[in-house]
């Protein structure tokens, strides 16, 4: 969805696509109040059709997030360039493997290789 001022936000509620999310949280200073970093990546899948091998990630539903207290540097941010790919492994087990440039901030998640399963 998009705001009033034009930016992205993923909206998840419950019902058929499938979202997996991914989160980094640095380590912040004691002495610092304001010293948090977060980034978060946002999947969307589609449960019946699952595997899957692209770089045309324009038309995926693909977010990174980044909050700290970086002045007009966070928020949502669209997915567009790079590699996503989710194979089967064996019966309900998958592993999905992301690689992904976000060319409008700085940030430290820029490959994601992890294993899931479905129940």
């Amino acid at each position: 969805k998009t705001d009033d001022f034009g930016m992205i936000y993923p909206e998840i509620a419950k019902g058929y696509p499938l979202i997996l999310k991914f989160e980094y949280k640095k380590k912040n200073k004691s002495d610092s109040v304001d010293g948090s970093y977060r980034e978060e990546i946002f999947i969307e899948l589609d449960p019946k059709d699952l595997e899957i091998e692209t770089t045309n990630l324009q038309d995926k539903k693909l977010f990174f997030a980044r909050w700290c207290y970086c002045k007009g540097q966070t928020g949502y941010y669209k997915i567009n360039q790079g590699k996503l790919s989710v194979e089967k492994i064996k019966d309900k087990n998958f592993q999905v493997s992301l690689t992904f440039q976000v060319g409008e901030v700085p940030q430290i998640i820029k490959e994601i290789k992890q294993t899931f399963s479905l129940q």
